[in-house]
């Protein structure tokens, strides 16, 4: 491919690049909107999982817009795809129900936990002149659970799909140690023959038990994720300065589990 001398780097054609076009937005709503933002998002959710349990994938791919996006991250399928259009939605929705688990995406639900994830109005383009309903979901599906976001626009008095997000968070029965899950550091009371935090990661890294590992992760970044209890034994022997703090690396993450602060106390 020939290229003009002094042609700026970032006009150079890179071999086996495409051009883009670049995204076309909604008309903006004529009328002034004057609907709850909770309200049409409760409509939307409804239709949505209905054609979900009827397993009516062309009613699914027909809540979009002719230029909507439907990008999923393993909620759908093993693979990161975007979808634009009806047509290239339906074609994929088809393809993933032929897989061995059939369709697995089950049910949707509004977030409501925040106002931030809330239903409420707010721009979808650049500009600000197109007016949408954009609201957070949760999701199910045959693996596991997990988040998306939906931004809707009118069209002819119907709330149809612009962009939405889909994304598998967490496996069904290897849910990540956090909040409510995360493990006990420190147990105080009398409970004789009970093992400290340290003993327990002991026993755990030793395979006391007899269990063999299942899954070797090579780079620590991807194993702070997969094991928190391991990230949290690394970084509390390699930061920690606190005395009498490696059997309960707990009383200095993110959730304070000890209720006895004067033990921190320095001498």
């Amino acid at each position: 491919m020939a290229v003009a001398v002094g042609t700026p780097s970032h006009m150079r054609p890179v071999p086996g690049s495409i051009n883009i076009a670049p995204a076309s937005f909604p008309q903006p709503a004529k009328a002034a909107i004057a609907t709850n933002p909770s309200e049409i998002a409760a409509n939307f959710v409804l239709s949505f999982n209905e054609a979900l349990k009827s397993k009516a994938l062309l009613d699914l791919s027909l809540l979009f817009l002719d230029n909507g996006f439907w990008r999923d991250h393993l909620a759908l399928t093993w693979e990161l795809r975007t979808l634009q259009g009806p047509p290239r939605i339906y074609d994929f929705l088809k393809g993933a129900a032929t897989s061995r688990d059939g369709f697995r995406l089950q049910n949707i639900a509004v977030d409501a936990s925040n106002v931030v994830r809330a239903p409420k109005f707010a721009p979808v383009d650049a500009d600000g002149e197109v007016i949408g309903v954009q609201f957070f979901i949760n999701i199910d599906t045959v693996h596991g659970t997990g988040q998306g976001l939906v931004r809707l626009v009118e069209e002819a008095g119907n709330w149809k799909v612009f962009t939405l997000y889909t994304r598998l968070e967490e496996l069904k029965g290897h849910e990540q140690n956090i909040f409510d899950r995360r493990p006990v550091g420190a147990e105080h009371g009398g409970k004789p023959g009970r093992s400290n935090w340290a003993d327990k990661r002991a026993e755990a890294l030793n395979y006391a038990d007899g269990s063999e590992p299942a899954v070797l992760v090579i780079g620590m970044s991807l194993g702070i994720n997969l094991n928190e209890a391991v990230a949290n034994l690394i970084s509390c022997r390699r930061r920690s300065s606190w005395p009498y703090s490696r059997c309960t690396p707990q009383d200095h993450g993110s959730q304070h589990a000890c209720h006895r602060p004067e033990r921190f106390s320095r001498r």
